[in-house]
């Protein structure tokens, strides 16, 4: 059993050499890497973390004035990312990190709070620039907060800069953003802008009493009558000529047209004489035809009622040559209907060239009004305008003696925008080195090195392997 087991044993050192001819430098490799890890983790010095958080109000500060003062700004967020901005560079300038070296004592023994004397500038600096090394401050995501963290060799330091570091800051902020005597010129301003608005109100009144009738804001209205007259002038001259037109068509028609129109005709009494002897003819012609029935056409009977035949026929004919009519004549209602129409539009016709003489002078005055007022206008303006600016500036600087007068009493009470909402931590546990993770990352850099070793012998030691091969062949 025991030689069964030796055997497995050596047949497996036989398949591991085969399978890693350099194991031994394998094993070497990580031991000695992984040691000096392991060294160096352990000779690491340990730090300890304090964080703290400050919140930065949105309300600004600074009385500082700007034309779109009351007036919602569009770039409300770089606003903000600017105060914030602000506050870190306050936080980490040169006064307060060297403010913050001396209370701790940094510049004498690192690592400690005691301090004595007064350091040198180079150990000041350094002191300084470690410091910086060791503070990092981050704008919380999203929010006004500032998170501010310093790591040092202890906690105690640690939480000990973050404090002096909060308390000299807060010293800065209030010093920087106070504005001495803000109040009083301010208030010295806001005054003068009222006297000189009161007089230019006093100007603007004194003007428009003198110019009652020649009043700019009535320079619209005006200019809007103008054009109205100046359409209905249009107006009537179309009407005037469209009434002329209409005389003169209504005085051709009538020179066209009789007075007066044959309404009735009658017979004359000469037609009854023509009837008469019409009849008195066909009486004498039957006599004559029954005289001839018996007497000879020559006798003196039928000679006798052929003669009066012939004095009725001439009576007849002389009747019927020259007749006697009666006619009848009556007003021409056509005529007298051109008549009527003629006089309607010479009516009209005076009635429009009267209004157009009317809507003239109208235009006239008009004319010489808006003259007036447009000559008033520009100064009329000029003076709204001087009394709106001060109206604005009087207003502005009112405002900012309001805000002056609130910051001054803010100062006074030790009230700023600025809070320490989260005071420094006391953290025991060190946040560095972390031993376990340190080691791991060690143990897998170790593995790595002794692979990349191994890969390189391999490497190298394959050329001297094909050396008796290439050897054999050629032999």
């Amino acid at each position: 059993m025991i030689m069964n087991i030796q055997r497995v044993i050596g047949q497996g050192k036989q398949l591991l050499l085969r399978q890693f001819p350099f194991w031994k430098l394998f094993m070497v490799t990580f031991a000695v890497s992984f040691t000096c890890v392991v060294g160096v983790v352990m000779i690491l010095p340990t730090k300890y973390e304090s964080k703290m958080k400050i919140l930065v109000s949105n309300a600004p500060q600074d009385l500082v004035i700007s034309p779109n003062d009351g007036k919602l700004s569009s770039g409300l967020q770089d606003f903000v990312e600017n105060r914030v901005n602000s506050e870190i560079q306050v936080m980490t300038s040169h006064d307060v990190l060297r403010d913050v070296v001396l209370r701790s004592g940094l510049a004498h023994e690192p690592g400690t709070i005691s301090a004595a004397g007064q350091p040198s500038p180079w150990h000041m600096e350094t002191a300084i620039n470690s410091m910086v090394r060791h503070l990092d401050i981050q704008p919380v995501k999203h929010s006004d907060v500032l998170s501010v963290l310093y790591k040092a060799r202890n906690p105690e330091l640690a939480t000990a800069v973050l404090r002096n570091l909060a308390d000299s800051y807060m010293s800065m902020h209030s010093r920087a953003h106070a504005k001495p005597g803000s109040f009083t010129f301010f208030d010295d301003q806001a005054r003068a802008f009222a006297a000189k608005l009161t007089e230019s109100e006093a100007a603007l009144q004194k003007f428009r009493e003198g110019h009652p009738f020649e009043d700019p804001s009535q320079l619209a209205p005006l200019t809007q009558k103008s054009l109205e007259i100046e359409v209905s002038m249009d107006e009537a001259a179309a009407e005037a000529s469209d009434s002329a037109a209409r005389v003169r068509r209504a005085r051709q028609q009538l020179a066209a047209i009789d007075p007066r129109i044959v309404s009735q005709v009658h017979s004359s009494p000469q037609a009854a004489l023509s009837a008469q002897l019409t009849e008195h003819l066909a009486e004498l012609e039957n006599q004559k035809t029954q005289l001839l029935t018996k007497f000879l056409p020559n006798d003196r009977l039928v000679t006798q009622v052929h003669t009066e035949i012939s004095e009725v026929q001439a009576l007849l004919d002389k009747a019927s040559a020259n007749p006697l009519i009666e006619t009848t004549t009556d007003i021409n209602q056509i005529r007298e209907a051109i008549e009527k129409d003629l006089q309607t539009n010479v009516t009209a016709l005076a009635g429009l060239r009267a209004r157009q003489e009317s809507l003239a002078g109208a235009l006239g005055g008009y004319r010489n009004r808006l003259a007036a007022v447009a000559a008033a206008s520009t100064q009329h303006d000029q003076l709204i305008r001087t009394v709106q600016e001060y109206r604005d500036d009087y207003l502005m600087y009112s405002k900012e003696r309001e805000e002056a007068r609130i910051a001054a009493s803010l100062d006074q009470n030790h009230i700023t925008d600025v809070a320490i909402v989260e005071a420094p931590t006391f953290e025991p546990q060190p946040v560095s080195p972390n031993v376990w993770i340190d080691v791991a990352i060690g143990f897998l850099l170790s593995l790595m090195l002794a692979y990349l070793a191994v890969r390189l012998r391999n490497m190298m030691s394959e050329p001297a392997r094909q050396s008796p091969t290439t050897a054999m062949a050629a032999a």
